[in-house]
């Protein structure tokens, strides 16, 4: 999967979400930092698909049975503050 544009950080994210729930969070958390990293540095960290990337990639993280990193991204993802108004 090329690591273009928006449409691939969209399709990452999709597919992580489908291992998500087909109980493959290891899978799911691989095609989620992917996603993760890709996302930020296109669209930046408060961006709102950035932040439901981060919750995302939290519970793969989760599910995964590594909580001590699960639990940051969380947080994080709960407590960013709305991006500025135009």
């Amino acid at each position: 999967m090329s690591t273009g544009g928006p449409e691939t950080i969209t399709s990452l994210n999709s597919l992580a979400y489908a291992c998500l729930t087909a109980g493959r969070p290891v899978q799911a958390a691989q095609d989620l930092e992917t996603a993760l990293a890709r996302c930020e540095e296109v669209d930046g960290e408060a961006h709102p698909e950035t932040i439901a990337i981060r919750a995302n990639l939290g519970r793969a993280y989760r599910d995964a049975g590594y909580p001590a990193r699960s639990l940051p991204l969380l947080e994080t993802g709960t407590s960013s503050p709305p991006p500025p108004d135009s």
